[in-house]
């Protein structure tokens, strides 16, 4: 698939958050020079919240539907892996919408050790230090 044309059909991005991730697309192409492989895992990440996004009629119903979002793909089986690059991905876009005040507020959303499906005492050693460790043990 052609992700450059398909991050060019509106049709692909329904709603009004739906038509600022075009924008979002198109300033990232022009102004930082974004690779074929960073529109593609754009697309990838639009399509995972594209039901849930495009409900959205503002900055307040932006924020629930997004948390949703990741509750629905975490149910539905997606691996805490591809869910945390998607809120990567997503909270870059969240984040140029403030940065050009289309909403008045910073939507934060969830660090990548609270998505984890993983033990407590997984998530308790990623809580403890993120960043420090790169992989996690089973207590």
């Amino acid at each position: 698939m052609d992700y450059r044309n398909w991050a060019q059909t509106p049709d692909n991005f329904p709603g009004k958050y739906g038509t600022l991730f075009m924008k979002f697309i198109e300033s990232r192409q022009v102004h930082r020079n974004v690779t074929d492989a960073t529109v593609v895992w754009y697309c990838s990440s639009w399509k995972a919240f594209r039901e849930c996004v495009a409900k959205a009629t503002d900055e307040r119903e932006l924020r629930q539907q997004l948390w949703d979002g990741i509750t629905a793909i975490g149910k539905r089986g997606t691996g805490p892996v591809t869910i945390n690059t998607y809120i990567r991905c997503l909270q870059a876009f969240v984040n140029w919408l403030l940065e050009l005040e289309y909403i008045e507020r910073r939507i934060k959303l969830p660090p990548d050790y609270l998505v984890a499906s993983a033990t407590p005492s997984r998530l308790w050693l990623r809580s403890l230090a993120p960043r420090i460790c790169s992989y996690s043990v089973d207590l």
